[in-house]
């Protein structure tokens, strides 16, 4: 095996990728703006998984579960299921 980042590393920094991936796919089906899109990122939110951050402030903290789970409410907000 070659030097670097071990194969399960390589393996969660490809699901981060995916997330935010989701997130952006997810932005775009909700708003019809960039702008507006950013503004969401920018934008206090009240969902439990921010725990009172924005979302930009909580991708910042690089916490790759709470990465995970910012991807998966933008992406039921933009299926419109928040069961």
């Amino acid at each position: 095996m070659s030097k670097g980042m071990p194969a399960n590393g390589l393996a969660r920094r490809a699901d981060l990728i995916g997330a935010v991936n989701s997130i952006h796919s997810a932005l775009c089906l909700i708003y019809s703006s960039d702008m507006d899109a950013r503004g969401w990122l920018r934008r206090p939110n009240s969902a439990r998984v921010l725990g009172g951050l924005t979302p930009l402030q909580a991708l910042m903290r690089h916490d790759a579960d709470l990465t995970l789970r910012i991807a998966n409410y933008a992406q039921s907000a933009a299926s419109g299921d928040f069961s």
